[in-house]
């Protein structure tokens, strides 16, 4: 099995709040932690790495990305994304400029397929002159077919570029719908074929926030010898623009060793919350998020999304790291 959780993060108020709880005298005075944590999180701007410091006290490293896929839909960290490359002229460029906060610059392609991985390459030479570690999150479309042939030249080329000894590999699914067998398991096997000699990992084979309840990505880690599995730690990829309450309230919770999200409505935060904790399997001792729940729910201080975005996050990535997959 994989022995190293990735969640792909942003650094913002409730993200870095999780994760200070899993650092500190926590990561040594948990006994249950059966797995690394490496957090890999996307950033909009250069202020974002001054907010690294919790992540790197709870990891045992950071993995960094500026994540130009994201400037090519109407999101939240769209405008500022564009604004940092206008900035700094490119990707590689911003990544050079501050190597002193940055462990791992990690590169991504655009998202539109088909996907161009020739960009990893020429990133590669950019960059690792300045950084002893470079990580490549290929991004996966399959809805319109599988690799053709120019994607997979591209793919061994970098294979052979990238430095075995110190480079690591991410295959990140934006398309979910996963089967058994079919065109997502006929790319995963190629690029684990072809990057059998590196530090690889399987992210996001796994949405709930659009119904792909069951995690895949753990066991399809496993399946393809990879060391890391991630996710969005039960969280949106294309974070919306412009937030707000939805008409009535869904809180996820992560079934601990049945590998999927369970939903629990109602029309406000008391009725779904009373959902929850009266869900016949539900653990109030599993975690302090587990324990925060239900202490809302007793003393009917039911909070807000932020209270509850923290809860599904914490209680998720506490269960990766128990192994509890």
């Amino acid at each position: 099995m994989p022995n190293t959780y990735t969640p792909v993060l942003r650094p913002r108020s409730n993200e870095r709040q999780v994760i200070r709880s899993f650092g500190g005298l926590a990561e040594y005075i948990d006994a249950g932690r059966d797995l690394n944590l490496k957090p890999l999180i996307e950033v909009e701007s250069d202020t974002d790495l001054s907010n690294l410091d919790p992540f790197r006290d709870a990891g045992d490293v950071v993995l960094v990305d500026l994540p130009q896929y994201q400037t090519q839909y109407s999101t939240r960290l769209s405008e500022p994304i564009n604004q940092t490359i206008e900035q700094y002229g490119s990707r590689e460029e911003f990544f050079r400029a501050n190597s002193a906060e940055i462990a791992i610059p990690t590169v991504s392609s655009l998202a539109d397929p088909p996907v161009e991985y020739g960009i990893h390459k020429s990133i590669q030479l950019a960059l690792e002159d300045t950084f002893d570690r470079i990580a490549h999150r290929l991004l996966l479309r399959t809805r319109k077919g599988g690799f053709d042939d120019g994607q997979k030249s591209d793919i061994r080329e970098l294979a052979d570029l990238a430095r075995t000894e110190s480079d690591v590999v991410l295959f990140d699914v934006v398309d979910v719908g996963y089967q058994q067998e079919g065109i997502l398991k006929e790319d995963l096997s190629f690029l684990a074929d072809t990057f059998q000699r590196y530090e690889t990992g399987v992210l996001n084979v796994f949405d709930p926030m659009e119904d792909q309840n069951v995690n895949h990505t753990p066991n399809l880690a496993d399946d393809l010898d990879c060391k890391i599995f991630g996710d969005f730690a039960i969280d949106k990829r294309f974070p919306p623009k412009n937030g707000g309450p939805p008409p009535a309230v869904h809180l996820r919770h992560y079934y601990p060793n049945h590998g999927e999200v369970k939903k629990f409505e109602g029309e406000d935060y008391e009725e779904a919350a009373n959902q929850l904790v009266g869900w016949a399997d539900y653990k109030a001792d599993h975690c302090e998020y587990c324990r925060e729940a239900n202490n809302a729910v007793k003393e009917e201080e039911y909070g807000n999304p932020s209270k509850w975005k923290r809860i599904r996050m914490g209680h998720y990535i506490e269960s990766a790291l128990k192994n509890q997959i």
